[in-house]
């Protein structure tokens, strides 16, 4: 399973993957503090992307 982390900067959009969830939401976390934003992370391409909060939540990740 991966899972796409999506975010903004100034210069435009970025699309990652990363092969578990505890992966992705620590590059969201860099990204954050790489001052993106608009960060999503999403399961799947058919999924709806969650904010790094609530992908937290729902793996269970801190």
């Amino acid at each position: 399973m991966s899972f796409t982390i999506t975010a903004s900067n100034l210069v435009g959009a970025v699309r990652l993957k990363r092969e578990n969830p505890a992966a992705a939401l620590k590059k969201a976390r860099e990204l954050q503090h790489e001052q993106h934003w608009d960060i999503k992370i999403a399961e799947s391409d058919d999924e709806a992307a969650l904010t790094e909060t609530d992908f937290a939540r729902r793996y269970q990740l801190e």
